[in-house]
């Protein structure tokens, strides 16, 4: 499902993510003192709704604890002291203030958030969130439930509908951020009930709603109505399918603060498939998305596993250039069968046994090669790139988890759906290249991931993620146990990306690390090689790019040690070497053409205007002459040779001598490649 989830509004206002710390600051709820009822709404918990906040503690202490709870998962966010238990609002404003003003005042809390009620919100208490406000962003959140009268007289709310859109109307004439939540799967509401709850919601006019789905607690009164079966809980298809309707009626802006509900799974009594919450966000992303369009060879091979009762997914690189919009270029397999599982599964097909340690079989479907790995879990890594063992597993999500990046580290099952457990659709929507988990692990464990990191960013344009750089430029020396060979592809690509020159500039001490003779490119030098990289036109010109004003001698060391092909190598040594070149004549460039080859000149023409250096209209005309063909290059296009010459009487180095005279004539254009023409020159050469 596609929407504008909280994260999006957080990183288009803040420039960031933002984590929930939950706090209790002793408040009860009118509908629990007497006021209006004792026993609280009849959905809620004796917690009221706050299973998460550290009771009992200051609130400095609370915010502390709350901040160690998401300390895994805090990835350069920032944080919302969100008051959650009962009614926040629901005290005289004198102590209101004494509780909020110091949490605002904190400089590492980013946003107040206060849940309250509607019919809790008179005028001054408002005009202090007010206040507030200009310190601080102030969210609140009322809980509304439901817009159907009948149900909220059941549910014990106590307050009508009309005092919902007072409360909204107030909060936003005082500029304040509100957010409504509602509750999907209430006893007697049907989908349409559902559906006019949000719709008026919308109209209301907040920024925000929260979708819960119904929780039944064991120490809720609603237990006893569901445990005497009075009414069922919603199964998850048809969670999934009403909140996908519910979803396409948000007007544009509103944001998604909540698709599910959280609920202490000691206290859930029902449904029970709500407590996997990992399971349940997975299938909110997979559902009604898009799906793979998946080649009929591909899923033969995923039908056949899953008909023999094993999980096959789609991973890495396909799935994100599947959400990219781009075409995969192959497609990879995570599987639950062991090695010999997978084999026995394609008894009679063509197998081969590509990395049985690792779990890698290699199955060719009419006639494609696909690798199906059994998902697993690796062990220590001892030479910074591939573990010692590794331990097959039964769970995706082990697998996924001992991936390089968050945008590889999704996978999808056209039966399972989508796995995406670490932010990879986010990262690539905000074009983020991370590491799964600590990034000095990951580069630890296999140094080649540094240079992967560079690449993705350059390739798909992003840019790497502050703590996954500098983890990148601390254990960049890593790379030196890496084989050059590999580390030369990667660097190919690197040049060959979008985002090169930003990626070249931000992470040069790990390009110097990998082409050492960059050191001693000044940072003027090196930032103008950087910008013409991208203006070059292939590997061999974006490596002489980077390296230029450098001698080739140097170059050819630098390739040397990474391991290129000789016809790499001669390419780029021939573009620096010829770079500044002044071509004196037309003939001049021809005849390097024709030592060379005609296609150097136009590379060097190419490499050149790259390079922003003057234009030499010699070399220009040469190279428009040479491109047209039918021109006489060398030697052994002259229309006259050596025994042609001899025969005139010419010997030893006379002949060699006269030649290459006529080849200048020629390419200078000043003698046609006619053969009595270059004889009567000869002749008249021989008599001087």
């Amino acid at each position: 499902m596609q929407y504008y989830s909280i994260n999006d509004y957080c990183r288009e206002t803040f420039g960031k993510k933002l984590y929930r710390l939950s706090l209790d600051g002793g408040f009860t709820c009118p509908t629990r003192d007497g006021t209006l009822g004792d026993r609280g709404c009849i959905f809620c918990s004796r917690a009221g709704a706050g299973e998460f906040a550290a009771r009992g503690q200051d609130l400095d202490a609370q915010i502390e604890e709350a901040k160690a709870r998401v300390a895994a998962k805090h990835k350069d966010g920032g944080y919302i002291a969100y008051f959650q238990s009962f009614t926040n609002t629901y005290a005289p404003v004198e102590r209101l203030r004494a509780l909020f003003e110091p949490v605002v005042k904190r400089t590492d809390i980013d946003v107040l958030a206060v849940a309250t009620r509607p019919d809790c919100l008179e005028d001054d208490k408002i005009a202090l969130l007010r206040e507030l406000n200009a310190v601080k962003p102030v969210w609140v959140e009322l809980g509304f439930q439901t817009a159907k009268e009948e149900t909220a007289r059941f549910i014990r709310r106590g307050y009508d509908n009309p005092v919902y859109d007072d409360a909204v109307k107030r909060l936003k004439a005082a500029g304040l951020y509100v957010i409504t939540h509602m509750i999907v799967g209430l006893p007697g509401e049907t989908a349409e009930d559902m559906k006019h709850t949000l719709r008026h919601i919308a109209a209301a006019g907040g920024d925000g709603v929260k979708i819960h789905l119904l929780h039944v607690l064991k120490d809720a009164d609603l237990y006893e109505h569901w445990r005497r079966g009075e009414f069922r809980t919603l199964e998850k298809d048809e969670y999934l399918q009403i909140l996908s309707e519910l979803l396409a009626l948000l007007p544009k802006g509103m944001a998604v603060h909540r698709v599910t509900g959280d609920g202490d799974k000691k206290t859930l009594a029902a449904p029970l498939w709500s407590a996997d919450k990992k399971d349940v966000m997975n299938s909110i992303k997979a559902y009604g998305a898009e799906k793979m369009e998946i080649p009929a060879y591909v899923q033969a091979v995923l039908d056949t596993l899953e008909g023999n009762g094993f999980a096959a997914y789609l991973v890495g690189g396909c799935v994100r250039d599947h959400l990219l919009g781009q075409a995969p270029g192959d497609y990879d397999m995570a599987v639950a069968s062991s090695p010999e599982e997978t084999e026995r599964c394609f008894a009679g097909w063509r197998i081969i046994e590509t990395g049985i340690r690792h779990g890698t079989v290699t199955v060719v479907s009419d006639g494609h090669n696909l690798e199906l790995t059994t998902f697993r879990c690796d062990g220590e890594y001892k030479d910074s790139r591939r573990p010692e063992t590794v331990s097959f597993t039964r769970d995706i999500h082990a697998d996924v988890a001992r991936r390089d990046f968050t945008v590889n580290a999704m996978a999808y099952s056209p039966v399972h759906g989508f796995v995406d457990d670490f932010g990879g659709r986010e990262d690539l929507k905000a074009g983020i290249i991370r590491c799964v988990g600590d990034p000095a692990q990951r580069f630890t464990e296999d140094a080649l991931r540094i240079m992967r990191a560079l690449r993705f960013a350059s390739v798909l344009g992003f840019t790497v993620e502050p703590a996954t750089e500098t983890a990148a430029v601390a254990l960049r020396e890593k790379l030196r146990d890496i084989s050059a060979e590999r580390v030369f592809v990667e660097l190919k690509k690197l040049l060959a990306g979008k985002n090169a020159e930003k990626v070249l500039l931000r992470c040069r001490p790990v390009v110097e690390t990998v082409l050492p003779e960059t050191a001693a490119l000044s940072p003027a030098d090196y930032a103008r090689n950087a910008r013409c990289v991208k203006r070059s036109a292939d590997d061999a010109s974006r490596l002489a790019a980077l390296l230029y004003g450098l001698s080739a001698e140097t170059a050819e060391e630098a390739c040397r040690r990474l391991r290129t092909d000789n016809k790499f190598r001669v390419s780029v040594c021939f573009l620096l070497e010829q770079a500044d070149r002044s071509f004196r004549s037309v003939g001049e460039g021809k005849r390097l053409a024709g030592e060379k080859g005609a296609g150097r000149l136009s590379a060097l023409l190419a490499f050149r205007r790259a390079l922003a250096l003057p234009e030499d209209d010699n070399l220009s005309k040469a190279a428009a002459a040479v491109t047209h063909g039918g021109e006489c290059l060398s030697l052994k296009e002259l229309a006259v040779g050596g025994g042609d010459v001899m025969a005139l009487g010419a010997d030893g180095k006379a002949v060699g001598s006269i030649l290459n005279a006529l080849l200048t004539e020629v390419t200078e254009g000043r003698l046609p490649n006619d053969r009595e023409a270059l004889l009567a020159t000869a002749r008249e050469r021989l008599t001087e």
